[in-house]
Formats: C-alpha cells, structure tokens, sequence
C-alpha cells in the first residue's frame, strides 16, 4: 500500500492521516524523504501512537536533523555527492563527447536509529 504525497510537512501530515484512516494494517512505514518521516513521527504521536512500540519509521536522505527528532529517525544515507558528481559528469561526457551515459550503482547505507524497533526475524 502506498499514499502519496508533496514532500512537505504538510504532504506528510496528509499521507499519515490517510494511512490512519485506510484501516491498512502494517509494522513499518517507508517513507519516500525524511521530510515526510518527520512529519509522519509528529502525525502518528498526535493520534496517540508510540513510535516505534506501535508502528516504525524509516526516511529516506539522512538529512542533518534526522538525528535529532523524537525519537532519532532510521533513515537511509544516499551518497548525495557521488550522485552530483557522477550526474555531472555523465552530463557534460554526453554533451562534450556524445558518451551516451550508462546506468551506475551508487553505494548507500541504512542508518538505525531509535524510530525503528527489531523485529522476530532480526533475532
């Protein structure tokens, strides 16, 4: 199940409230950026849920204040200035050289923090 949503706070207030009313029933939520998992963590807490004993959170960035929302968010770090220099440089061999540019797997990295709890498979 998916809900979607402007990456805001605002869309990610909106995407949690109509995650809570669907009657969707899951142990995680994925989060497309840490802008909406930061805005799910205040939406969920404000219908009474504990993260993560209810429900977990996981962005997606590790943006600097992920480490410092309550609780502290999982999120997984994207290799943002490999993704820079690799676009730009795919960018300017197309245009200087005519280099189709090809497909490129970059290295990225889960980040756990406290917004996620174990689960009976991780024992």
């Amino acid at each position: 199940q998916f809900f979607s949503a402007d990456i805001t706070m605002e869309g990610g207030a909106g995407a949690t409230r109509a995650f809570l009313t669907s009657g969707f029933k899951c142990t995680a939520l994925l989060c497309f950026s840490d802008v909406l998992a930061a805005s799910a963590l205040v939406e969920l807490r404000r219908h009474g849920f504990h993260v993560p004993s209810d429900l977990s959170v996981i962005g997606i960035d590790d943006l600097p204040a992920s480490a410092y929302s309550e609780p502290r968010l999982t999120t997984v770090r994207l290799p943002v200035s490999s993704m820079g220099y690799e676009t730009a440089d795919a960018v300017a061999g197309w245009i200087e050289r005519q280099i189709v540019p090809s497909s490129l797997l970059l290295d990225c990295g889960l980040v756990i923090r406290g917004s996620t709890r174990a689960t009976s498979r991780d024992a």
